[in-house]
């Protein structure tokens, strides 16, 4: 048996509240306002561009976002970028600093739940100052052992943190939103970056996901829903688990992203790792599953193997009587709605 856990650390940042919808939003707004000078998705790429390039000037948060906003404007516009743009830049900034914190749900609950058991450490990187406003608008500080607010995640950080406040990051555990700043280093803690970051280049492959490396770097609102879920997948399978559970994991899945997902998974299973896959889609269940266990109002009702039942037997397991498939009539045509010729 592993280390007790003894320590959880925290992100703040759309772990605990909302904060990258805001950006989304301010997003639209700087979009707009550029309309004339550039389409929205070469805009954005010079905005992902200056932010990487300023952080290590302005660091992470909304001021180093709104002053990239500003260079990129003066980039795209050749200089000519009109005063009164600026002007609603610098407003956007100031409305996203004055923004009301709002709580993701549970997060309270969550937190008492875990506090009499576990020291709670707050990890958050950005504006020192805005971060202590969101820290105290939440009402949650006291709920924390310790509050951190770093300049950068890194394994060297998340070793000083759990060193300092709990028994070390292998009695520790990281929670947050993003695979790069709350998932690799700590799983990495003592390693170099170097290494933590091919380690996730190497899961983030694993899961199908095309151009690995630009997905790592890229921002929540800047992946489909698609990606979102197998990114959250890659970062369970960060700290190499032997038990991996999915709930619905294709929900927001096309079918080839689906079929890429189960392939990956089938190797890992061949691996050893065990998986507990949770869906309603026979389908799915029937080819991805080595035994099936039915469920009804939290009780077990049925246990087969998948090689000695049927999609038919399942849905009647389900909903507790014999289903019929509707036969389905021709209709009479209607009349033409649209006709279209020699389309290339």
């Amino acid at each position: 048996m592993g280390n007790p856990l003894t320590t959880i650390g925290f992100d703040a940042d759309d772990t605990l509240w909302h904060n990258e919808r805001f950006f989304a939003l301010t997003q639209v707004k700087f979009a707009e306002l550029l309309a004339d000078y550039t389409d929205r998705d070469s805009l954005m790429d010079r905005l992902l561009e200056a932010e990487r390039r300023n952080i290590p000037h302005y660091g992470f948060g909304i001021k180093g976002f709104t002053l990239s906003m500003i260079e990129t404007a003066i980039e795209i516009t050749e200089g000519r970028v009109p005063a009164d743009v600026i002007s609603e830049l610098l407003a956007a900034g100031r409305d996203m600093l004055a923004h009301p914190v709002e709580l993701l749900p549970d997060v309270r609950e969550t937190l008492e739940t875990l506090q009499d058991d576990y020291r709670l450490v707050l990890v958050t990187k950005g504006d020192l100052l805005d971060q202590e406003r969101k820290l105290a608008e939440s009402g949650l500080r006291d709920m924390f052992t310790a509050i951190e607010i770093v300049s950068d995640k890194t394994p060297q950080t998340y070793q000083r943190i759990f060193d300092t406040h709990g028994d070390g990051p292998a009695r520790g555990m990281m929670i947050g939103n993003s695979m790069k700043s709350d998932v690799v280093p700590m799983i990495h803690a003592g390693m170099s970056e170097k290494e933590a970051y091919a380690r996730a280049l190497q899961v983030v492959t694993d899961v199908k996901l095309p151009d690995p490396d630009r997905i790592l770097k890229a921002y929540p609102h800047q992946l489909s829903g698609g990606q979102q879920q197998r990114i959250v997948i890659a970062m369970a399978l960060m700290s190499e688990p032997s038990l991996l559970i999915l709930d619905e994991p294709t929900g927001v899945l096309t079918q080839q992203e689906a079929e890429g997902l189960f392939q990956t998974l089938r190797v890992m299973a061949q691996d050893g790792l065990s998986i507990i896959f949770i869906s309603h889609k026979l389908n799915e269940v029937m080819k991805g599953a080595d035994r099936v266990v039915v469920l009804w109002a939290g009780k077990v009702i049925a246990e087969r193997a998948t090689s000695q039942t049927s999609k038919e037997e399942l849905a009647e397991l389900m909903v507790g009587r014999r289903v019929e498939r509707p036969v389905r009539e021709a209709g009479t045509p209607g009349a033409v709605v649209v006709r279209a010729r020699d389309v290339v």
